[in-house]
């Protein structure tokens, strides 16, 4: 993750802590703006473990966002079964992919 030396940005370790393999999270602050963005990598491999961990993971960014705080969350999750851009999941709720 690169983060203009224009802007102040510290790590977040709060986030940072869950078991998740592959990501990176920091607070950006931007003049009036507070933002916690994490990046994350998914592998096409990855186990039912780290999936939790991943799940796990967003639900911790949610807790540590406050509200005077948004929070980003990109990277590449490899979930070829979610069509981001109809809201729609292929397969069963109770898959990964569903409760992604």
């Amino acid at each position: 993750m690169y983060v203009s030396e224009k802007f102040e940005a510290v790590l977040a370790q709060d986030v940072d802590e869950c078991d998740f393999n592959d990501c990176d999270w920091c607070r950006v602050c931007l003049q009036d703006i507070k933002l916690i963005v994490g990046v994350c990598y998914r592998s096409t491999a990855s186990s039912t473990e780290n999936d939790r961990a991943l799940l796990s993971m967003f639900s911790s960014a949610a807790t540590v966002a406050d509200a005077d705080s948004c929070t980003v969350i990109m990277g590449d999750f490899n979930l070829p079964s979610i069509y981001f851009k109809q809201f729609t999941v292929e397969g069963s709720a109770d898959s990964f992919a569903g409760r992604f």
